[in-house]
């Protein structure tokens, strides 16, 4: 007869045509809850791999109840090959699975015995479900619930379900089953454990974990071998899983199924109380699971572990003394402000340790424990196994912290072991303590709250209360208070009064803590150095200074504070070496100049580089080295703190409080490439982090755009990859980015920047993927005092003339001295004052003598140079710096001076007998002046002697004018090369005197005259009544054309025209003169026999140039010799003509 279940034949109409499968042999399957579910076929006939299998709650057929639970994802119910076994090609077997726990796939369905329906063909093709065979799924009952205690053993034995036995095993897991074990149970077994059904253990005496000794544990396999559970109380998941479906119950994995849960009671671990020796201690607001009044509190050193007595002591407990000696402290739920007040913060929360408490102040641990748990009911050190956290006792006379601010900089500082609401107030003494161990906010204290404060502390002294990380502040006021140390007072901000927490009355800060150093310089200083030296800042004075602190020397007037890069710029603009920037490589010296006054003295300096700046007055704003990174540092350059190496998220946390490179400008990027290039030349940012640093910029994705950490906008939307070229422009904002970037798509794939060292590019890069180098902007400068540099100022303008001594007076500066240099350059081709050619010409090759009073400036000899500006520097002599003897010794600029006078090398032609007319050229910008110009009687003027100041052979002597000079007739033989001798008239103001009238006032020579005429003494003979030539005449520049006369007069300038003289003879004029090309000829002037009717005797020879001769008085001007006229014998007697100069008989 068929089971119940089955499923009769039905009748399905006339001419019905069957297909029959058979199967035969019931085969009943096993499968366990929480797992994969496989049933067997183990014999039929004509069996299929399309074949199905569904269960059934009853029964199989039309009228199938499908189980619930059952897993129904693609590919359950379906025939499976067994893996690796032969195929069956006969189809005389099949299996089918349901579930995949690696896909979270589990059999749910509750324990029981469960129909095996069939269908040929799968069961959606129409087939009808045919009970073929009987499965049974066993396992853990849902929903089930532990309890436990933290610090105790956990006993989860008793697990309730069909067919469990003592290798099924449960874990416990946090969240969800199969996603990850919960840490913190025992070593030896995890979170896992077996014996979940009855206590198992190899010694058959021990039914429970209370009757384990620890020398048993070993052998115990339930309860985690009965050891302590140390995990963070809490609610947390059972996961089963069982050996017997084939799996190694290892892997979180293989716990996939939930049966319920473990209530694991007790305080969560890691909290931190803190309590004052001498004082009530109430460890109030503890958080955990499942706490309850009663619960029971020891402080020891560690958790277990007794104390060490005295000789002579046995008590079971033995805690700290002063707080938990003998005894532990029970918990409870009310807390008192001491005042009368009282709040419920929950079961268990709150332990009094005492009241006052009185142990060593350190750190102890808070060890709890569960009478109702404990098998002894918490009465042995030993039973305190929970150590819920850390109790820090401060006890007023140890701490003795030691913090440090910068002046003239907001002061933030760090307590790591500090929580929320402690507080800092810098008083002049700490009050006195409380008495009878409470605080009574009424209570007055001795003096007023002004007796105890300081002035000038920003808040009056009070932090702000102390935030996550210890961290405290008083805001953002900078702190200008002297240098020096200062007594911190403290206020704890929880532990001791834990409802009010008050820290706001001078008389809550009784607990003195240590100092605060406020560091920096001592204001006002003074200091002197000299333009064209090396500066030397030396004893510079300040308290907490540093070997590395930087000494910026800005132009006065300019403010120390602001963002570095100002700072940099106008310490730039200062022109010291360096960039201004000054640095100390010593480490500082303490100096006490008496009691109160305690300070450190330190020498800055540019190293050799001289000071190439005018004098002035300078500011001076100290940066220190290491301030605003928390962190030992490389070196300090160019405004800079070099930090070692790391990742994006390093960088920021090793800078905080101050940021990273920002370059808002060229100057600004120029001046961190040059950072980085020194910082490299002294071996930081070696590699491996070398490639490049990282850059206060980012991809806002919120704002969609490039920006600093300022919020200073670097793009108002993603930007396009760049060529390469950096952006300059007033209407866009400055970038650097190399070629190709940014190259984030989108931005924020990419969204930091950093510049590469080698090109100072900009580039965007992931945040975790690079470690580059580290450089925080050096903290904000402190002013501190001015330096006085002796020298003089730029931009003077000096005016002198040529040829006359250079004299310069009026030199402004601070601090000039007799003994002072200046030295005349020329501005061609370097202009710059070290570099550039001195002025040899101007005299003293250059340099000038050495200063009586500082401001005036005489040079050797006078200025043989035509009109030109010359540059002027400046230098003072110093042993072992300079002698002032070369012209690099001359490095700071002055101004210029004008050197007034005419072209040089200038050339004139006058003839001789004629009006001369001169016109002189001056340089192109030079103003002529007026002065005089002298013809020398040579071709040099400075050897000309005395006879300069005539002018010989220029009718008047030297000619007056600035540019044209005249003289109305040329009264000199011919000569090549007369030396131009130029003298200025010297004006107030232009240096030098005189009116031009020696020898020594004409020693300027602009150039040379050439006079065309005969030369003088020439002698001739010639016969009387006979054709008499005249030849050859001797000249320069003679041509034809030119007359000659020949007379008895006194002079050849004498009255011929009256035929006044002295003489009845008349003058003999010549034809006019031939042959003056002729080389064997020469000039040849000729009188016709005719006119050679003449007494015999000694004539003068008078000259006419060109085109000018009349016998008239003023054309035969000059006598160039004489013509002696014979007739027959030679006369014995002389005819008492006189003689001119320098004639003599031929």
């Amino acid at each position: 007869a068929p089971e119940v279940g089955n499923t009769p034949l039905v009748d399905f109409g006339e001419e019905d045509v069957f297909i029959l499968k058979f199967t035969w042999m019931r085969a009943a399957g096993r499968c366990f809850r929480g797992g994969t579910c496989e049933a067997d076929i183990t014999s039929g006939m004509g069996l299929s791999g399309s074949d199905q299998a569904l269960l059934a709650n009853t029964r199989c057929g039309l009228a199938m109840d499908r189980a619930e639970g059952v897993p129904e994802g693609p590919g359950d119910g379906f025939a499976v090959q067994e893996s690796g076994g032969p195929a069956d090609q006969l189809g005389l077997r099949q299996k089918f699975r349901w579930g995949n726990k690696a896909e979270d796939r589990l059999l749910q369905a509750a324990d029981g015995r469960y129909v095996l329906c069939w269908c040929a063909e799968g069961c959606d093709s129409g087939a009808v479900p045919q009970e073929v065979s009987v499965v049974f799924i066993i396992g853990p009952a849902p929903d089930q619930t532990k309890y436990c205690v933290v610090g105790e053993a956990c006993d989860v034995t008793g697990i309730m379900g069909r067919d469990i036995n003592a290798w099924d095993r449960i874990a416990v897991m946090p969240d969800k089953c199969g996603k990850g074990f919960q840490p913190g149970f025992p070593e030896a077994t995890g979170a896992i454990t077996e014996g979940i059904v009855l206590f198992k253990s190899r010694q058959p005496t021990d039914y429970s974990c209370a009757d384990t000794v620890a020398e048993e544990m070993e052998g115990v396999t339930s309860n985690w071998g009965c050891r302590r559970i140390n995990v963070d109380a809490g609610l947390f998941k059972l996961c089963f899983c069982t050996p017997r479906e084939g799996s190694a119950c290892e892997q979180a994995v293989d716990f996939s199924f939930d049966i319920g849960q473990l209530h694991l009671l007790g305080p969560f671990k890691d909290q931190w109380r803190r309590c004052a020796s001498g004082f009530r201690c109430e460890i109030a607001e503890i958080e955990g699971f499942g706490l309850e009044n009663g619960d029971k509190l020891l402080i020891l050193d560690t958790c277990r572990t007794p104390q060490k007595l005295p000789a002579g002591g046995f008590m079971s407990i033995r805690g700290i003394p002063g707080l938990t000696l003998v005894e532990p402290v029970t918990g409870y739920q009310k807390i008192s402000d001491f005042l009368g007040n009282f709040q419920d913060r929950g079961f268990g929360s709150a332990f009094m340790l005492g009241n006052p408490i009185t142990p060593e102040g350190g750190n102890y641990r808070m060890c709890w424990c569960r009478p109702s748990a404990s098998a002894r009911g918490c009465t042995n050190t030993d039973d305190f196994a929970m150590d819920m956290g850390m109790l820090s006792i401060i006890k007023p006379e140890q701490p003795q912290y030691l913090r440090q601010c910068f002046q003239g900089q907001k002061c933030v500082i760090h307590f790591p072991d500090w929580m929320d609401g402690d507080t800092v107030w810098v008083l002049k003494s700490c009050p006195d303590m409380p008495r009878d161990g409470r605080f009574r906010y009424d209570k007055p204290y001795e003096g007023t709250e002004l007796d105890y404060l300081i002035d000038g502390w920003p808040q009056i002294g009070r932090s702000l209360p102390a935030e996550a990380g210890g961290q405290i502040s008083w805001g953002d006021e900078a702190i200008y208070l002297p240098v020096g140390r200062y007594l911190m007072c403290w206020c704890m901000g929880n532990g001791l009064w834990p409802m009010h927490k008050r820290c706001e009355k001078v008389h809550d800060f009784w607990i003195p803590i240590g100092e605060i150093e406020i560091l920096g310089p001592v204001p006002g200083q003074h200091f002197e150095a000299t333009s064209g030296h090396p500066v030397l800042v030396s004893d510079f004075k300040g308290y907490g200074l540093e070997q590395g602190d930087g000494l910026a020397v800005v132009p006065y007037g300019e403010s120390c504070t602001g963002i570095v890069e100002s700072i940099l710029n106008a310490s730039a603009r200062a022109k010291f070496p360096d960039g201004g920037l000054l640095t100390t490589n010593m480490e500082p010296v303490f100096s006490r100049e008496s009691d109160s006054i305690m300070d450190y003295k330190v020498n800055f300096s540019a190293g050799s580089a001289p000071v190439v700046q005018n004098g002035g007055l300078f500011a001076l704003c100290v940066q220190p080295a290491q301030s605003g990174t928390h962190t030992p540092t490389g070196g300090v350059y160019g405004g800079y703190v070099f930090a070692g190496c790391g990742s994006e998220a390093e960088a920021r946390r090793v800078c905080a409080h101050r940021i990273l490179p920002m370059p808002k400008s060229a100057f600004g990027q120029r001046a961190l490439e040059d950072a980085v290039r020194k910082a490299r030349e002294a071996g930081e940012l070696s590699e491996p982090c070398g490639h490049g640093i990282w850059l206060g910029g980012r991809w806002d994705k919120a704002q969609n755009r490039w920006e600093w950490e300022d919020s200073v906008v670097l793009s108002d939307g993603p930007l396009e990859a760049s060529s390469g070229e950096p952006v300059v422009s007033p209407s866009r904002p400055f970038s650097n980015w190399a070629a190709g970037q940014p190259t984030g798509r989108p931005p924020e794939a990419e969204p930091w920047m950093y510049m590469e060292v080698d090109t100072g590019k900009w580039h965007d890069v992931q945040a975790e993927r690079y470690s580059l180098g580290i450089v925080c902007r050096q903290s904000e400068a402190l002013p501190m005092g001015t330096l006085r540099l002796s020298g003089p100022l730029a931009g003077h303008r000096f005016v002198a003339v040529a040829g006359r001594p250079l004299r310069l007076e009026g030199l402004r500066g601070v601090e000039l001295r007799a003994g002072d240099f200046l030295l005349a350059t020329s501005l061609r081709p370097h202009s710059r004052c070290g570099v550039a050619f001195a002025a040899r010409a101007l005299g003293g090759e250059g340099i000038s003598y050495p200063s009586m009073d500082g401001t005036t400036f005489v040079w050797p000899g006078f200025p043989a140079v035509e009109g030109e500006t010359f540059g002027l520097c400046w230098c003072r002599m110093a042993e072992g710096v300079t002698d002032c003897r070369h012209a690099q010794d001359f490095l700071v600029p002055v101004g210029e001076v004008l050197i007034q006078g005419p072209s040089l090398d200038q050339r004139f032609s006058c003839r001789s007998g004629d009006p001369c007319l001169v016109n002189l050229t001056w340089p192109s910008g030079v103003f002529s002046v007026d002065g005089l110009l002298s013809v020398a009687p040579g071709s040099s003027c400075r050897d000309a002697g005395p006879g300069v100041v005539d002018a010989p052979g220029f009718d008047g002597g030297p000619a007056a004018g600035s540019e044209v000079f005249e003289w109305p007739v040329v009264l000199a033989e011919g000569a090549e090369a007369r030396a131009l001798c130029w003298c200025a008239f010297s004006p107030t103001g232009l240096g030098g005197g005189g009116n031009c009238t020696t020898s020594e006032e004409f020693v300027h020579q602009v150039g040379l005259m050439e006079i065309k005429g005969p030369s003088l003494g020439q002698r001739f003979k010639c016969e009387a009544e006979q054709p008499c030539d005249v030849a050859p005449i001797r000249g320069v520049g003679l041509e034809n054309g030119f007359s000659v006369l020949f007379s008895k007069q006194s002079s050849c300038v004498g009255d011929t025209a009256s035929g006044g003289g002295g003489s009845d003879v008349e003058d003999v004029v010549a034809s006019s003169a031939l042959h003056c090309g002729a080389y064997f000829k020469g000039c040849t002037a000729a009188f016709p026999w005719q006119v050679m009717n003449v007494p015999a005797g000694d004539y003068r020879l008078c000259w006419c140039g060109l085109g000018t001769c009349n016998v008239t008085a003023g054309d035969y001007v000059l006598e160039i010799g004489r013509l002696r006229v014979t007739r027959g014998p030679r006369p014995k007697v002389a005819l008492g003509i006189a003689k001119s100069p320098g004639f003599a008989e031929r």
